[in-house]
């Protein structure tokens, strides 16, 4: 008995599905090769790279590039503003997202610690 010949269409279906996906499999190692600076900013680190900045005696927030520079999570200008370098909007999307992302905390974090002690009402 001979074996049905397959329809073009699922002879290609696992190479469809291959060109589909493996961009997206090999965008974080292009990444990685492509923006190596930006590896280190994990945001499960945040929080404690700012409480050890401030222990440092350190005051600043963090910003990155983009079409124009943001200062994620800054809701007091009082501070110091540092860049974070080889951040944009067109290359290593996702860390550069990854890294916005840190930044946020990390500010959070930073303005959290540094913030004004309450002011005591009088009576």
């Amino acid at each position: 008995m001979r074996k049905p010949i397959l329809s073009a269409q699922k002879r290609l279906r696992p190479l469809l599905l291959a060109t589909l996906f493996l961009p997206m499999a090999c965008n974080s190692t292009r990444e990685a090769n492509e923006c190596p600076e930006l590896i280190g900013y994990d945001p499960d680190n945040a929080a404690s790279d700012a409480a050890r900045a401030v222990d440092a005696g350190e005051r600043y927030l963090l910003g990155v590039y983009g079409i124009a520079s943001e200062y994620p999570g800054v809701v007091r200008t009082d501070l110091p503003l540092r860049m974070i370098e080889h951040t944009s909007d067109h290359e290593c999307v996702n860390l550069n997202a990854r890294t916005r992302d840190y930044a946020r905390r990390f500010n959070l974090e930073m303005q959290a610690r540094l913030a004004p002690p309450p002011r005591k009402t009088m009576r």
